[in-house]
């Protein structure tokens, strides 16, 4: 779903999220806090929430209280210090130009902003090993992963089931009515919202297409919901070590991490997972009996950019 109206209809709820890593090279606790105090986040509601064997990683959310919380965990990681757990890398797309010269753009391409954010989320992740890096194919996504693939050294991969909700076809109308759309969508009973826009692909026949197409896609790369009477979101991974990296939307994005973290949808999920243009989302696979279950290790990571540059 085109979410500048969400983007605005939320500004007055603005969080922020951080991810810490503290080396698994530091030689003791008093190292890992002085790394640790070189951070500083600023949040009004601050959560900290501590990840036991999925991650050695803090979540924070909120903007008064400064707080930081650095934990490590080795039962993930290997005697070279290698992180064996599989990782699914979720980015969502820089910002894009919804609308030129008062007129709805379908499809757009990015601002001069977004092009800025897709740099600097490159450079953060060029020095990280991934096994590979897939793109939606729509333009503002592979125009956010084609500075990745250009610091990886990497080809450009399109999934084309990485979609993002589709739009009524409004290209060229003018701005206001989208605002009227999804100002009406809004209002509606919370059943009804799954119909979608009028016009458009219905939220839930997208969920649904989300659900399919992820499914395949981790079917393919090994990872396969384990069935059981216990109905809990376990699933069985040939290759524990891989690192996959998803450049998408924040529709596409919240879908698949509600699917692998074992919950139930909404039609509503562009709002439930808040997402930063060009942000970093991290769900990491941690071991369980029968198999393994994923974990949120990192929302909506911004650091990357600068508070100036981070918009939704």
């Amino acid at each position: 779903m085109a979410s500048r109206q969400i983007a605005s209809a939320r500004s007055a709820q603005a969080r922020s999220s951080i991810r810490f890593t503290a080396s698994f090279e530091a030689k003791n606790s008093a190292q890992i806090q002085k790394a640790a105090n070189a951070v500083r986040i600023t949040s009004s509601n601050p959560r900290s929430h501590g990840l036991g064997r999925c991650s050695s990683s803090s979540l924070l959310s909120g903007a008064t209280v400064t707080d930081i919380t650095a934990t490590l965990s080795t039962s993930s990681v290997d005697a070279s210090g290698t992180v064996d757990a599989m990782e699914i890398v979720l980015v969502r797309h820089g910002q894009p130009e919804w609308v030129r010269d008062g007129l709805n753009v379908v499809d757009p391409p990015l601002t001069e902003l977004g092009v800025r954010q897709a740099a600097a989320m490159a450079d953060r992740l060029a020095d990280e090993r991934f096994d590979a890096v897939y793109v939606s194919p729509l333009q503002r996504a592979r125009q956010t992963a084609a500075p990745l693939y250009e610091r990886l050294g990497r080809t450009e991969e399109v999934a084309p089931w990485l979609e993002e909700i589709r739009d009524p076809d409004w290209h060229g109308a003018p701005q206001d009515m989208a605002a009227q759309a999804y100002r009406e969508l809004s209002e509606r009973p919370v059943v009804d919202r799954w119909d979608g826009l009028v016009g458009g692909e219905s939220i839930r026949s997208f969920t649904s297409r989300i659900h399919a197409g992820a499914d395949e896609f981790f079917a393919e790369h090994g990872v396969r919901r384990v069935q059981g009477e216990h109905g809990l979101p376990v699933w069985s991974i040939d290759e524990p070590g891989r690192r996959i990296v998803l450049v998408a939307h924040v529709g596409t994005n919240s879908i698949t991490m509600g699917h692998l973290l074992g919950l139930t949808p909404t039609p509503w999920e562009w709002d439930r997972f808040v997402m930063g243009h060009a942000s970093v989302s991290r769900i990491e696979a941690m071991p369980v009996h029968d198999g393994y279950t994923f974990c949120l290790t990192s929302l909506s990571s911004l650091e990357h950019l600068a508070p100036t540059d981070r918009t939704r």
